[in-house]
């Protein structure tokens, strides 16, 4: 009997755990024109929370936690924006983003013997591309292939398999990044526009992680599949990498 009454109000508890996280919900502006700014990205510092905002430059974020949080706004061609928020049980809170329009430099480079032009804000990225120590998939790669999931993109590399139920790597199964790197609970790690994504646990994790973006949304992906290839800068306890950058304009 005791087991029962405990069953009936786990679904209660639940909600009510739900029901706590509060909304937040805004437009992105130009400070200029006031006109709406569409495909702007809204972020929440230190989770994995990201949307983008619709033709008329709205957006809306739903479970957040209770409290403080960081809010960054960014947009090709604008500076970007960073503001604190305080969320409240059962809060919905409402903001109005204005952005500033800044000049946007093109940079060129060469990969795989192709020039190829971007922003200046993928330089970066862009630069380990022409280094080659990994593999990268570019915009056009993408609309050449007219890839519309992860599986025709991936699948295509040495040494890692997709389908719809995840997404693995040799070496990480069979153990041997792990050996490479004593004491670590190395794993395979999935980076979106700078910041590693939390909670990717198993292929079916990874799968899941990389859905939340669509591949036609790319600027650049790249994909590291062993500990001698990958980049120091995400090299933190992982046996391989999926870096995605997603496009500024």
């Amino acid at each position: 009997m005791l087991l029962l009454l405990a069953m009936a109000g786990a679904p209660n508890a639940i909600a009510q755990t739900e029901s706590r996280g509060g909304q937040f919900r805004g437009r992105v502006l130009d400070s200029l024109t006031r006109l709406p700014i569409a495909g702007a990205t809204i972020e929440i510092s230190e989770t994995s929370l990201r949307q983008l905002t619709d033709s008329s430059g709205r957006f809306i974020i739903g479970a957040l936690s209770p409290g403080p949080h960081v809010i960054r706004v960014r947009h090709l061609g604008y500076q970007e924006a960073i503001d604190n928020i305080r969320i409240q049980e059962r809060d919905s809170a409402e903001h109005a983003f204005v952005l500033r329009r800044v000049a946007v430099g093109l940079e060129k480079t060469v990969i795989s013997g192709r020039a190829v032009t971007f922003p200046r804000f993928f330089e970066a990225a862009y630069k380990r591309a022409a280094g080659g120590r990994g593999f990268f998939i570019t915009r056009e790669d993408i609309e050449q292939s007219n890839a519309s999931e992860y599986q025709t993109l991936l699948n295509r590399i040495a040494g890692v398999s997709a389908n719809d139920r995840g997404v693995t790597f040799q070496r990480c199964q069979s153990g041997l990044e792990v050996l490479s790197q004593p004491g670590a609970n190395a794993k395979v790690q999935v980076w979106i526009d700078g910041f590693r994504m939390p909670a990717v646990v198993g292929p079916r994790g990874i799968y899941e992680t990389l859905n939340t973006v669509k591949p036609q949304s790319i600027q650049l992906m790249e994909v590291y599949v062993g500990v001698s290839v990958i980049p120091a800068e995400f090299l933190s306890d992982a046996c391989a990498v999926i870096v995605i950058w997603t496009k500024r304009d």
